[in-house]
């Protein structure tokens, strides 16, 4: 799967009820610098090193819109659609025979819906615009978001391991979910 074949989908705002998702920009960096710092856990599931200024956050920002330019990923900000609050971001990048979605909420956010709520949108609107599967993968230990795999209807796949320079491997558990078995939210969408 090829992200530019999602083009009708990663250049534009979407909006849900709740939350605007829109392109990952470098004016974001202040937002994800607080959301890094605030608590070793966002950056334990983000596998990223806890940044010690803006300049590093920068740096990731940065990579992961050249990414976006190569086709490799694609990331978006999520918003809150009432108060303009940065909620969080997910990337998407092609996995296996599909697309692997990973959302990292701020920890300001946690246990508020926006993982429910967001992911709901954006498994939508991939659905909407092609029929691969969609992966994720987390931490075994990430109990909260395997209930929310699992309540989604997404289903276990084979493991995988991810690298960290610095922090060494990590075992991930996958899942897979397949549009025949999702649900559905027509119209979470305002066009």
């Amino acid at each position: 799967m090829k992200l530019h074949q999602l083009q009708n989908l990663i250049c534009e705002h979407k909006y849900t009820k709740d939350i605007v998702y829109r392109p990952l920009c470098r004016s974001d960096a202040f937002f994800l610098y607080q959301a890094a710092t605030s608590t070793p856990e966002f950056n334990r599931y983000l596998l990223w090193n806890t940044p010690e200024n803006l300049s590093e956050v920068l740096i990731q920002i940065d990579k992961l819109l050249r990414q976006t330019q190569l086709d490799q990923s694609y990331s978006f900000s999520l918003t809150d659609r009432a108060t303009g609050s940065w909620l969080g971001f997910t990337v998407l990048k092609p996995y296996r025979d599909g697309i692997e979605m990973s959302s990292y909420i701020h920890p300001q956010y946690w246990n508020h819906g926006i993982v429910v709520t967001s992911g709901k949108g954006m498994v939508q609107c991939l659905f909407d615009h092609q029929d691969a599967p969609i992966y994720s993968r987390t931490l075994k230990e990430n109990a909260p978001m395997v209930h929310i795999y699992n309540a989604y209807g997404f289903v276990p796949d084979a493991p995988d391991v991810a690298y960290h320079a610095t922090k060494g491997k990590y075992n991930l558990l996958v899942f897979r979910l397949d549009k025949a078995a999702w649900p559905g939210y027509d119209g979470i969408f305002d066009f």
